[in-house]
């Protein structure tokens, strides 16, 4: 029984921890969730270590992504959903068993030569150089970091404005280490007593750091607070149709949501005459461009109807493009696109550029054109090349009427760091997130999902307006607070435009400042062979 205890032990934190990132659970326990698994890497071989790491991480991602199931309604065979969750949590579990041998291989080295604060900094480091990487490699998989649990914390995750989501990860590992040290220091001392210090050091600098980010947020999201609240404003208004997934819809359930998508925007006009409609993801019956251009046509009189330019997800066709690829047994170029029809037709359009693998195409399928026949959907799109800037009159401001440049984001483009960087850079006053949830209607997904966008706002400082079909809809403030309790089916909201602020550390360096030393540090301990004075397993501890 000894010998699967520490399993037990990791499967259990795991467990909750994934549904801490859930929203399941109180995010403060984030702050001591690892701490069993840290100690068992302490003293345990590196692959033994490794062992515990995927114990305690494999059950957390079942939780945590368990929504992926909702994908056997929606045109998903059980037996390919299946695996396919089993297999992603696996993977991202891998990480969190990398790190737990990274633990094992270097604790014992840092303690004896820089001290527990030097270890507890390093093992923090080391979490944060995983997300990273786990974030980044090939197509990346950007979801929940472990300082996605500190949501409802909106001093600490301020730092993600210095250093990105990692550096709000690095402070809650950095607790987690330093709560493992005294428990060791403790158990050394019931033992043997006065064998070990009773002096802290690595606890008071992690209380230290957990003090002075919390001082340093607080007076941040104040201070944008009051700067949201002396603005100007655009008012933006959305909709969620509730239009059902591309495998369920027929003609009749289709006609249905546009009808109450067409009436809640007149309702909403009506009630508050927005300066900008935002429509989801996917949301038009026909793709761009049209034959005559009736359907271009159609959208630019009900711009002039509603009194203001609609954003609106559509799917896009190359003309160009096709012709050249007919003649190589290819599909036609198409892109998931984003249009601002005007009363004069299409003012502007984003073609996503972070595209779904296996969703949204298929890796190499425009190299073995043959793979396009797979696609889920029946097409495959091409990405996009760069973030743009559209242009939006706030007309219900005081002459001159202020011009806000927003920026689109299309689905989970908003768990990119990198994708929301380069709109604030370019000079966007507002992040619109396009999103359609409608794979994973009933779940928890859409909340998850919101949740990352929380950080995309606090590390540009720029506030983040979602509009998604079946999911929550939301307004973020540029500090990261989320209405997105509040709305499930339209609003219409004023959000500010911010230009008196510099762009943020993060927006600036990106992740050159954090992140990827991180990943760096993280690899190289990882790979390098490592000699302890006293080895890893001390005597007077019991070998888990």
């Amino acid at each position: 029984m000894k010998k699967f205890l520490p399993y037990l032990v990791c499967i259990a934190s795991g467990t909750a921890l994934g549904f801490v990132l859930d929203g399941e659970l109180e995010g403060n326990s984030a702050w001591f969730a690892l701490v069993p698994l840290m100690l068992f890497s302490r003293f345990n071989r590196p692959g033994i270590a490794a062992r515990h790491g995927f114990a305690f991480a494999f059950p957390m991602w079942l939780v945590s992504l368990r929504w992926l199931l909702e994908l056997r309604h929606n045109g998903g065979p059980l037996f390919l959903v299946l695996p396919a969750l089993l297999a992603l949590s696996a993977y991202c579990a891998a990480y969190t068993a990398l790190f737990a041998a990274f633990v094992s291989k270097t604790h014992s080295v840092f303690t004896s030569r820089f001290g527990a604060v030097g270890a507890a900094c390093l093992h923090a480091s080391g979490w944060c150089g995983g997300e990273y990487i786990r974030f980044n490699l090939l197509s990346g998989f950007a979801w929940n970091a472990l300082g996605v649990a500190q949501i409802a914390n909106l001093p600490i995750i301020q730092v993600a404005a210095l250093g990105g989501v990692y550096a709000v990860s690095f402070i809650v590992v950095l607790f987690n280490a330093a709560i493992a040290g005294v428990a060791v220091r403790m158990w050394r001392n019931i033992r043997k007593p006065g064998s070990e210090s009773r002096r802290h050091f690595d606890l008071m600098t992690a209380l230290a750091v957990v003090l002075v980010a919390s001082v340093w947020g607080s007076k941040r999201a104040n201070k944008m607070n009051a700067a949201e609240a002396a603005a100007p404003t655009v008012s933006i208004a959305a909709m969620n149709p509730n239009v059902p997934c591309i495998f369920d819809r027929d003609r009749e359930n289709y006609e249905i949501a546009w009808e109450n998508l067409i009436d809640n925007t007149e309702r909403i006009v009506a009630d508050f005459a927005p300066d900008l409609i935002v429509w989801p993801e996917t949301i038009l019956p026909l793709a761009i461009p049209t034959p005559q251009m009736m359907f271009e046509q159609i959208m630019a009189d009900f711009a002039s109807d509603f009194g203001a330019p609609i954003l609106a997800g559509g799917m896009e066709y190359d003309d160009v493009a096709e012709y050249e690829n007919i003649a190589r047994g290819a599909k036609p170029l198409c892109y998931n696109s984003s249009f601002l029809f005007t009363p004069d037709g299409i003012g502007a359009f984003y073609r996503k550029q972070h595209l779904v693998p296996f969703g949204e195409y298929i890796p190499l399928d425009k190299t073995l054109v043959w793979l396009q026949n797979f696609a889920m959907t029946g097409v495959t799109c091409t990405p996009g090349a760069e973030s743009v800037l559209i242009p939006v009159v706030a007309k219900s401001a005081p002459s001159p009427h202020p011009v806000a440049f927003i920026s689109p984001l299309i689905c989970f483009e908003d768990t990119v760091a990198s994708l929301s960087r380069a709109a604030a850079r370019k000079g966007a006053d507002i992040i619109v997130v396009q999103s359609n949830d409608a794979w994973f209607a009933g779940s928890n997904e859409a909340r998850q999902h919101n949740n990352q966008a929380v950080f995309r706002a606090v590390e540009t400082a720029r506030p983040v307006v979602r509009s998604s079909n079946s999911g929550m809809m939301s307004v973020i403030s540029s500090y990261g607070r989320s209405s997105g309790e509040e709305y499930d089916t339209l609003f219409c909201q004023p959000v500010p435009i911010l230009r008196d602020f510099s762009p943020t550390l993060y927006t600036r360096c990106g992740d050159w400042i954090f992140g990827i030393p991180c990943a760096i540090l993280f690899c190289v301990s990882l790979f390098m062979k490592m000699r302890s004075r006293g080895g890893n397993l001390p005597p007077e501890l019991p070998n888990f």
